[in-house]
């Protein structure tokens, strides 16, 4: 008899149902339903998970899910892309862009008293919330629907501080503070929820939309990213050719945890199965230490000892909502401290590498900062990087000043400034060189130039050489030769080596850390298990194998 895998509060034969149901297109119909359950396992803190919505030009999995006709793909593409959602505005033609920010929607878990320590929570999360009838334009109008399930993120705050401010603090595209709206679906229709029999608090999930935010300042978080299911189609949201038919494989599930911005908590993430699975399968990504043992190394990693900083963390921003007048609009009080006996946050939260040159040279450098590093001049030529980030500029330098120095690691910077510069000649029509700052922004973040459209690949000659000289160079610290001043990207080290993490360190760190499961014809996978600070919860507590020595190169072909 086969096992189930399947830590659910949904019964099996239920979710099946969801699966093979028809899709009538009213609130009233069976939506596709999996399950995300998350446990805290800190001692002390309390942990808010927030989903986000799907927001774009074309949402692919939508239009397989109702089964668009192939001729109709240019104009059914259940866009989310005006600040007005609720199918007010028309889809942009032939599924371009729109000029406007698109509504961000977010889904509040436990607002009020959040997932305390050692307790969980399971939220059933539907393929889609319906916000308006769609009788005759189904699909061509922005903000229909609410994607729960494609390319999706998920936020973990630390404590009532972080998540007040998140919830509440929020600049438009004016420059207006403004607060969320709430969002009414039309009746009957499905929106994430409690799932039956949890053991522990389960409040109302929160669901708000935010108007094209240009945040100010820093508020802690860890990124988990997920999609359910898997959608193919033509043009201009799918990859086949113009023509095909759209289709969508409702058992799948997606998931990694994002370290490309920063790294703030240890989280772990695993697949839901009902199937025997493979140990590939089942295995998790990320982190299951603690947060005791996690966050000292963190600190480690930005200083060694007082004053002797190494790496910029992200500097905290405290928002309040007194004094800001009436009703209480939130605003910013103070760049490093919380206001009127609010706890501070647990800190740090440590920047990226391609972050780190992305907001460390801005001139004029931003007030209040996004880093440490911005607080060193005005001027932004001048940022503190401390001095493993510093060492990071020299290296570079070093190897690109020159072809004198013959090591590996130089060779294949030389590769990668090489192609970066025919880029930014070739592809992009520039003239002259970039700054080394520049630079360093793009490569390390692999990345097209600003005002540049074509991507990256258009560049075809030297393309598929630089893309694994850069994939092996973010390795090169497991190769026992690499000196220490010629490891190219610390952070990378931190997060596979210190941290003993499977979270994506760098933008195309796909091998290491992405899984899709199940495997094929190995059944279905209802939803995923994320846990925080510990391994209580797991159903296979043996990690996806990081990185090693005699195995990166895989990662890199």
């Amino acid at each position: 008899m086969k096992r189930i895998f399947c830590r659910c509060s949904m019964p099996l034969v239920t979710f099946l149902f969801l699966l093979i149901a028809g899709y009538a297109v009213n609130a009233n119909a069976q939506v596709p339903m999996k399950i995300i359950t998350i446990y805290n396992n800190s001692k002390k803190d309390t942990i808010y998970p927030v989903l986000a919505g799907y927001a774009g030009d074309v949402d692919l999995w939508l239009q397989a899910q109702f089964n668009v006709s192939t001729t109709n793909s240019f104009v059914q593409t259940f866009c989310n892309n005006n600040p007005t959602p609720g199918g007010v505005v028309k889809c942009p033609s032939n599924g371009g862009p729109s000029s406007l920010p698109p509504p961000l929607f977010r889904a509040y878990i436990n607002l009020d008293k959040g997932i305390l320590p050692g307790e969980s929570v399971s939220i059933n999360v539907p393929f889609y919330t319906q916000l308006v009838d769609t009788s005759g334009t189904l699909g061509m109008y922005s903000g229909q629907f609410i994607d729960w399930w494609n390319a999706q993120r998920i936020f973990f705050y630390d404590g009532k501080t972080a998540i007040t401010g998140a919830y509440n603090y929020n600049v438009d595209q004016n420059g207006k503070i403004v607060g969320p709206t709430p969002v009414t679906p039309i009746n009957g229709a499905e929106v994430p929820s409690c799932a039956a029999a949890n053991p522990f608090n389960c409040e109302p999930v929160k669901v708000v939309y935010y108007i094209g935010p240009f945040s100010t300042g820093s508020i802690p978080f860890q990124l988990g990213e997920y999609t359910f299911a898997a959608a193919e189609g033509p043009p201009p949201g799918g990859l086949l050719s113009s023509g095909s038919a759209f289709t969508i494989d409702l058992t799948k599930t997606n998931f990694n945890i994002s370290a490309v911005d920063g790294i703030y908590m240890p989280v772990a993430m695993e697949a839901m199965l009902t199937d025997d699975p493979t140990p590939a399968d089942s295995q998790y990504l990320g982190s299951n230490e603690t947060l005791e043992e996690f966050r000292p190394r963190l600190d480690n990693f930005r200083q060694n000892g007082p004053g002797n900083i190494q790496w910029p963390y992200y500097w905290p921003s405290y928002f309040s909502f007194t004094d800001c007048g009436q009703p209480p609009i939130p605003c910013i009080l103070h760049q490093d401290q919380p206001y009127d006996g609010d706890l501070p946050y647990p800190l740090p939260s440590i920047p990226s590498a391609n972050v780190l040159f992305a907001e460390s040279y801005k001139t004029p450098a931003p007030a209040p900062p996004v880093l440490s590093s911005n607080t060193a001049d005005d001027d932004g030529l001048h940022p503190m990087l401390g001095s493993t980030a510093q060492g990071m500029v020299t290296l570079w330098n070093k190897c690109t000043s020159s072809s004198d120095n013959n090591s590996d690691t130089c060779k294949k910077i030389r590769t990668v400034f090489d192609f970066f510069s025919s880029d930014y000649n070739k592809t992009c029509g520039f003239s002259g060189s970039p700054s080394t700052t520049t630079m360093l922004t793009q490569v390390y973040g692999w990345a097209q130039f600003a005002n540049c459209s074509p991507p990256l690949v258009t560049n075809k000659s030297g393309y598929d050489t630089a893309i694994v000289d850069f994939c092996s160079l973010q390795y090169n610290y497991l190769i026992e030769t690499t000196k220490a001043e010629d490891i190219f990207n610390p952070y990378t080290q931190l997060i596979h080596k210190t941290l003993k993490s499977n979270a994506y360190a760098f933008s195309i760190d796909d091998k290491a850390a992405f899984k899709s499961v199940p495997s094929m014809g190995m059944g279905t996978s209802p939803g995923l298990i994320i846990t925080l600070g510990g391994p209580e919860g797991l159903v296979n507590r043996e990690q996806t194998p990081l990185p090693d020595a005699k195995t990166f190169e895989q990662n890199c072909h």
